[in-house]
Order: C-alpha cells, then structure tokens, then sequence
C-alpha cells in the first residue's frame, strides 16, 4: 500500500485530490530583473486538516498550516518578517489556483 502525503504540510496520510480547473502558472523576479516560472501539474494531495482549509478557500490559514509544518520538519522557513512575508504571498499564489469555480475534489 502506497502512503500519499499531503502537498500542502506534508502529513503522511493524504485522503483528497484536488484537480485545479486552471494549471497555476507563478512568477519570481529576483532584484536583478531576472524571472523564473513555476509552472506544476495542477494535482494537489491534502490531507483531512488542509483539505478544510482549501474547501473553505481559506488562503491565510492554508499558508500558516503550511508555514509551520515546514519550521517543524527543519526546513529552512525564513525568520525576518519580510521574508516571511515574500514566501507566504508565494506559496499563497500557488494555492489560489484551488479556489477557481470547477476545482474538483476527489477522495484517494
């Protein structure tokens, strides 16, 4: 039996998929001008705890969840409020693409 762990934070028992109606395209510009894009597959797995955050389009929170699982498995989460700031406006432009209508959700 495979483990599908959730996208969002993580958590090793994953029980949705959400299938984003529009693939999320984002951009990063770093101060030199130079750009990056980001481009996945639009398939996200959730977890029971982010699954409500995103059924409820709940961005702020979704992010901070994610925020704070990433700072307790040791990832390098940044510390300074601008920084902080600059990763959640990503990571929170990501998951924006789960709150366009035909958003499909389905259990795993």
């Amino acid at each position: 039996m495979s483990m599908n762990t959730c996208d969002f934070c993580a958590f090793p028992f994953a029980k949705w998929l959400y299938l984003a109606a529009e693939r999320p395209l984002v951009g990063l510009v770093d101060d030199e001008g130079q750009g990056l894009l980001l481009d996945d597959d639009g398939r996200w797995r959730a977890c029971a705890t982010c699954s409500s955050y995103v059924d409820r389009r709940d961005l702020m929170d979704l992010v901070e969840h994610s925020l704070e699982a990433m700072r307790t498995a040791g990832a390098p989460v940044p510390t300074d409020p601008e920084g902080l700031a600059q990763l959640g406006l990503f990571m929170a432009a990501r998951y924006a693409a789960l709150t366009i209508p035909g958003t499909r959700k389905l259990p795993l």
